[in-house]
């Protein structure tokens, strides 16, 4: 059935996965995903808590008006040049720069959080 089919590529892929991973050729560029989950409770939390802030955040402009802080962000850095998918893609992945950074600068600090 097509469900015995995809598990076992599932399967199939994950041990590539695993045999790709494990390689000494493939630890360089695989070292920000180690970084990422030595502290991935760290990550998870302070992208919560940014994410939270930028939906729930307002900032009154000069006009009166409330505006959400994600919105500002968004104008200020890409609306101007960059709109549509494109924009909404460079924003995330500038979110995910930042929380990398916070995250990079604890593993550089040797501040792991755990349970």
């Amino acid at each position: 059935s097509f469900v015995v089919l995809m598990a076992g590529l599932s399967m199939m892929t994950l041990g590539l996965c695993f045999r790709f991973a494990e390689s000494p050729s493939s630890r360089v560029w695989l070292h920000p995903f180690e970084i990422a989950g030595l502290n991935a409770l760290a990550f998870y939390v302070g992208a919560h808590c940014l994410q939270v802030l930028l939906i729930y955040g307002r900032v009154h402009t000069q006009d009166g008006t409330t505006v959400r802080l994600r919105h500002l962000v968004y104008d200020a850095l890409f609306g101007g040049w960059v709109a549509g998918p494109l924009g909404s893609l460079l924003f995330s992945l500038t979110f995910l720069a930042i929380c990398y950074t916070v995250i990079y600068g604890l593993y550089r600090a040797r501040i792991f959080i755990r349970l």
